[in-house]
């Protein structure tokens, strides 16, 4: 009996840990969409660049991809 009690012990503990670090990446996802373009090596590229980039990437891959708030335009 106190094996059986033990393993669904262990078992709730090891789900308790898989859900919070499912949480955890969750809640970066709102993060990692972001995208800072609208620089490149001869200098700032047109306004309209970033947002197209970022429609296009989001598109390609299926993912909520964005500019990011804080672009690299200055």
């Amino acid at each position: 009996m106190d094996d059986a009690t033990d393993y669904g012990v262990r078992s709730s503990l090891y789900v308790s840990q898989l859900n919070h670090g499912l949480k955890a990446l969750r809640n970066t996802l709102d993060h990692m969409s972001e995208i800072a373009l609208g620089r490149n090596r001869c200098g700032y590229s047109q306004l309209w660049f970033s947002e197209t980039l970022a429609k296009y990437i989001a598109e390609f891959t299926g993912m909520p991809f964005r500019t990011a708030k804080i672009s690299l335009r200055h």
